[in-house]
């Protein structure tokens, strides 16, 4: 093929690239001293975790997507929807490692799990078998591009002829000269991070330039490349397997986890991270699919896939390219080879080597100590970088690269769910930790390890395909009969799966340590909770020099010292003190765990500060048992304390402080170190009150509050302090005769109440104000209110009066009139007058409704009777129309008004024979439980939904310009509106255009205790009015000449009358029957004059414009007949035959 490259020059494009690593590495270290380091350490940080980018990313992800067909690798996609919406738990891990000094992932859940050691061996143990691999994945990497550059595919060298040897030694030098420059794993290696951070520069580059090379060729589409076939292997349930693999990775790789939380600096890392790790990731992602795609268009059947990326070159006879990508794959190997063997040291000496080496021997001078565990770790560093070269001579030439790389994320995937749980679930213990790292790793070996083992005819195939012992349900490919995956997905699946049952039900059911609780506490609820300083428990014939003597053991001790004075600074302390406290043993916890692990530095601690150094025996161990459940019971009261609100302080009999809570020396401002337990309480009662009381003599003071505490009973009291706050205290007793007592901070409570007392004093005189000024107004409105009743009374009787004239004049006319011609212009007359009649009358209706001056009064009638008089009134309208008018109703009562009930339903019968063209109208009353249900159908045009609630406003009709419709104005609905409001009855409308409409409402029915059977009265016959002698009385001369008129008409003989005085006069005739308007001038009545005369007096027809209810009562009264204006002449007529047939009646 041409553009081949000869391996002696592939040698030297590696010394030369390994050298250059040498030098980057070397400027990072001077870089870190300068001030710009912090200004690019942000971008430093983010380039540093493209170690991510393996030799995977050169050549597997190219052949795993040109044998897929997938378009982005999913365990990049599975990284950037971590940074993109796992940011805070990356945060949270960070923020909880940085406070612990934690560099390894081991360390991290080992001290989240009560330090545990066997936690910590597991995750160690574990991730060695996975990370393993994966560096000899990186060897397979570089030596397979050292092959297809030289073309010598598939011939097996020799190990000291293998170009991955090369690579093997100079990254154990490298390794050498800058793994160890700090010998604590939690300090950061500045030349390491640049050097990382230059090749995924690098790698980056070299992907690009060949894209650029590529896209220039111009492919013959007439040449397709093998077919892809659905395989579970490329399937959608292997894509999001290998996503969420890849998000679980970039938190439990080991490497990863380095360079995350070790070499993380400061607060902009992450979220600068988070923006441009993401864009650099998607870079790469998007580089690779034109290299899979020209892959396969032009290499695919002559090479591996997994060579595309080397192909593509040297097909094109592009030897600098080609040169350019074998750097770039140098670039992406021994990153990760780096940062994983550092990550791996790191895990691996905290884990084995350090507990191994303080079990064998305890360090006695600080230098020697690390002189000699540098050794050794450069050593355990060699020996990694041997077995991964050894595991890829032995296995890794047998499997693709993908498949290693996924194989190792699967390993590594086991150590989230005791991550994630331990850092947001109180209940994780480290039985559950121990069931889940366990199963899950086994599962791991069984569904993983093993199939690429028998794949690469280094196991047995047998229980491969028939399971062990012929158990088919335990086949490695198959467990638990899950089927149809791909190897990958299945053992992820069923790893994962059983590692999370295990670590949740093994956690129920097992009880956490006194030290898991805690540590359970720090971790979980992290940031919020800390443990109070006086209540741990520890030996008490130890000085701070002890503290001093342990890291010196460790450090040395000019670096011990430098790094206590260091700490002392930062706490303000002018000189080292001469006692310990908690602080203080969290301080060298942190600095052990930094510098030999978590579990390790437990192990020192508890041997120098909480326990004997001699091995302990049975009775020692009760002794421990005993004091951790004592432990327990403290620290759970510290930390009930340290979440209260209020100030805490807690005496003994002898009236000695034993407990406090930091709340309480804040609220105070106690000096530091003033507290101790012992201390009497008298010493700070003093401090208190001549800082911050005005008791006048302080010794009266303290001895009237320790007579309070040895009483032992119950004190609460108030107590303003002299710098404005004031305290709420609660005192009780305890017992054993100790003495607890509250300090609750109410100032603010007390500053509300007294602005709350004042807004109420405030408040109550407003009130008052207010008060009288709506007592002024109501008396006001009702003055007004009754101002509008009189006035709309005298409207009512000024406004009827010139119609009344009118109709009267009308009908007088009539008597005289016997042309056809001047009748039809009479009856027009007499429709119009009585059109505005009605207009006026529902006006002043509306007026009254609304000025609240009709109310309804309630009775009982007899509904079916109302109905049938209803469809008599409209018989006659509905004929005349030739429409139908029918009443449904049985005998049913309501208690109700029975006026207003008999208005509103004119009303809605009038509505709808004018709206109804064909058809007819119901009128029905049916019961509904215990009410009567009133209802009203038309078979009209009906009315459509956006004007169903406008046609119950004045003036608003429902026209349609294709129907035609009979006069009207308007005004009924809205009457009907006022009416069923008054009655508080609401109406309801269902309406259907073109098919009609149903109005309703209810009102309540009764049963009647008994039903009064009805007099029928003897029919009376009509009578002539010739010759009958009526008086006529009103103070309207218009009204009175048209009475007299019309009355003359009818053969009467009139008298006519405007005042009191003139119809006393005219009662010498033999007056049969007067009929007299109420309302006569000077506050006279028609009823007034009436009985002003002499008895026996004729019968009264009162004639009048108001509808007031006192009115008819006073008629009902002196059984006085009372007829309305406009008054209609037929009905004025009637009732005079029905006084002159009486009249005949009683002359018989």
């Amino acid at each position: 093929m041409p553009g081949m490259l000869d391996k002696s020059l592939l040698a030297l494009l590696a010394a030369f690239w390994l050298l250059s690593l040498f030098f980057v590495a070397r400027l990072g270290e001077r870089w870190a001293t300068h001030a710009s380091w912090q200004r690019w350490h942000p971008w430093l940080y983010t380039l540093g975790l493209g170690v991510y980018c393996t030799t995977w990313t050169f050549f597997g992800s190219v052949g795993q997507m040109a044998s897929t067909g997938w378009w982005f690798p999913p365990t990049y996609l599975g990284a950037i929807l971590l940074f993109v919406f796992g940011w805070r738990l990356i945060d949270k891990v960070i923020r909880v490692s940085k406070a612990e000094n934690i560099s390894s992932l081991a360390d991290l859940l080992a001290a989240r799990y009560g330090h545990s050691h066997a936690v910590a061996v597991l995750t160690t143990s574990i991730a060695f078998l996975g990370v393993i691999p994966y560096i000899a994945l990186q060897l397979k990497g570089i030596a397979n591009s050292v092959d297809t550059l030289s073309y010598q595919p598939g011939i097996i060298t020799a190990w000291w002829q293998d170009s991955s040897l090369l690579v093997t030694l100079a990254m154990s030098a490298f390794l050498l000269l800058f793994g160890l420059k700090h010998f604590a794993a939690s300090d950061q290696q500045p030349g390491m991070l640049v050097a990382v951070a230059f090749e995924s520069l690098l790698k980056l580059f070299a992907l690009a330039a060949v894209v650029i090379m590529v896209l220039q060729i111009d492919l013959d589409l007439t040449v397709t490349p093998l077919p892809i076939h659905d395989t579970p292997e490329n399937s959608s349930a292997a894509y999001l397997s290998q996503a969420i693999l890849g998000a679980m990775a970039m938190l439990c790789l080991p490497r990863q986890f380095h360079i995350t939380v070790v070499e993380h600096q400061s607060n902009n890392d992450l979220p600068h991270a988070r923006v441009y790790y993401t864009i650099y990731l998607l870079l790469l992602g998007l580089v690779l699919l034109p290299l899979s795609y020209y892959g396969q268009h032009l290499l695919s059947g002559q090479m591996r896939p997994d060579d595309y990326v080397l192909g593509l070159p040297l097909s094109q006879g592009n030897s600098w390219i080609a040169a350019i990508v074998f750097i770039g794959s140098l670039a992406a190997g021994t990153s990760m080879l780096i940062v994983a063997v550092i990550a791996l040291m790191t895990m691996v000496s905290h884990t084995f080597l350090i507990p191994l080496t303080l079990r064998l021997r305890q360090p006695a001078k600080g230098s020697d100590f690390i002189v000699s565990m540098r050794w050794l770790r450069r050593i355990l560093m060699c020996a990694i970088i041997l077995m991964a070269f050894l595991y890829y001579r032995w296995v890794a030439e047998k499997e693709a690269l993908a498949q290693i790389g996924l194989i190792s994320f699967t390993a590594v995937a086991q150590f989230f769910p005791p991550l994630l749980g331990g850092l947001y679930w109180k209940s994780g213990n480290r039985h559950g930790a121990i069931a889940g790292l366990s199963l899950g790793g086994l599962t791991w070996c069984w569904t993983l390890v093993y199939p690429a083992m028998s794949a690469g005819q280094l196991l047995s195939s047998e229980a491969l395909l028939h399971g062990p012992f012929a158990i088919e349900w335990l086949k490695p490919t198959a467990m638990f009969g899950l089927s149809g995956f791909d190897t990958i997905t299945h053992g992820a699946l069923t790893s994962l799966s059983i590692n999370t049952l295990a670590y949740i039900l093994v956690s129920l059911a097992t009880q956490q340590s006194v030290h898991e609780r805690l540590q359970a506490l720090r971790f979980v609820q992290f940031g919020t909770w800390s443990e109070s300083p006086q209540q741990r428990t520890w030996r008490q014939d130890l000085s701070f020099r002890d503290i001093e003597n342990v890291l010196a053991r460790f450090l040395g001790t000019e670096a011990a010292r430098q790094r206590i004075e260091e700490e002392a600074s930062r706490r303000n302390y002018l000189d080292t003190p001469n006692y310990i406290d908690q602080e203080w043993l969290q301080f060298l916890q942190r600095e052990l765990t930094g510098l030999i692990g978590s579990a390790s530095a437990q192990v020192v601690i508890d041997a120098h500060f909480y326990a004997p150094l001699q091995p302990a025996n049975e009775m020692l161990q009760l002794v421990d048992a005993a004091t951790a459940v004592m432990q327990f019971n403290q620290q759970l009261l510290s930390a009930t304390l340290n979440t209260l609100n209020q100030g805490v302080v807690v005496v003994d009999k002898d009236q000695r402080v034993v407990a406090w809570n930091p709340r309480y020396v804040e609220m105070f401002a106690l000096p530091k170190n003033f507290l101790s337990v012992g201390r009497p309480i008298a010493d700070v009662l003093a401090l208190n009150a001549e800082r911050f009381l005005d008791v006048g003599n302080v010794e009266d003071f303290i001895n009237k509050r320790l007579h309070y505490l040895r009483l032992g009973q119950i004190h609460h009291a108030e107590r303003s302090l002299n710098n404005g706050c004031v305290l709420e205290i609660h005192g009780s007793p305890m017992p054993g005769g100790g003495y607890v007592t509250s300090y609750s901070d109410i100032t603010e409570h007390k500053k509300l109440a007294d602005a709350l007392e004042k807004r109420v004093t405030e408040r109550t005189a407003e009130l008052a104000a207010a008060k009288s000024e709506a007592e002024t107004a109501k008396q006001r409105a009702e003055e007004a209110n009754a101002s509008k009743t009189r006035f709309l009374a005298a409207a009512s009787h000024d406004l009827v009066q010139p119609l009344n004239a009118a109709q009267l004049f009308a009908s007088a006319l009539s008597e005289h009139i016997r042309d056809e011609h001047a009748e039809k212009l009479l009856q027009q007359l007499g429709q119009s007058l009585q059109n505005s009649e009605d207009l006026l009358r529902t006006l002043l209706d509306i007026s009254k409704f609304d000025a609240g001056v009709i109310t309804p009064k309630p009775e009982a009638f007899n509904v079916r009777q109302l109905l049938l008089t209803l469809q008599n009134e409209f018989s006659a309208q509905a004929e005349k129309k030739k429409l139908q008018l029918r009443v449904h109703c049985n005998e049913y009562w309501v208690h109700a008004d029975p006026n207003l009930t008999r208005r509103l339903l004119q009303n809605l019968l009038s509505n709808a024979l004018r709206y109804c063209e064909h058809g007819g109208v119901l009128l029905a009353a049916r019961k509904r439980g215990d009410h009567i249900r009133f209802e009203v159908w038309d078979t009209g045009f009906g009315i459509e939904p956006k004007a169903q609630q406008e046609i119950f406003e004045e003036f608003k009709r429902h026209l349609r310009t294709d129907k035609t419709i009979a006069a009207g104005y308007g005004l009924g609905l809205a009457i009907v509106k006022r009416l069923s409001k008054a009655m508080n009855a609401p109406i309801e409308l269902r309406s259907e255009v073109d098919r009609g409409s149903v109005f309703a409402f209810s009102l309540s029915a009764i049963q009647p205790e008994q039903l009064q059977q009805e007099t029928i009265e003897p029919a009376i016959p009509m009578y002539p009015l010739a010759g009958l002698s009526v008086l006529c009385l009103d103070n309207d001369p218009d009204i009175l000449n048209a009475m007299v008129a019309l009355l003359s008409g009818w053969g009467c003989e009139v008298f006519a009358a405007r005042d009191r005085q003139t119809a006393q006069q005219l009662m010498h005739e033999e007056i049969e029957v007067i009929v007299a308007d109420y309302q006569l001038d000077q506050g006279d009545t028609g009823i007034d004059v009436w009985l002003s005369l002499a008895e026996p007096r004729p019968p009264l027809v009162v004639i009048s414009a108001m509808r007031d209810p006192a009115l008819k009562v006073r008629c009902q009264e002196y059984q006085v007949v009372l007829l309305h204006k406009p008054i209609k002449p037929l009905a004025l007529r009637g009732v005079l035959q029905d006084i002159c047939a009486k009249n005949e009646i009683l002359a018989l």
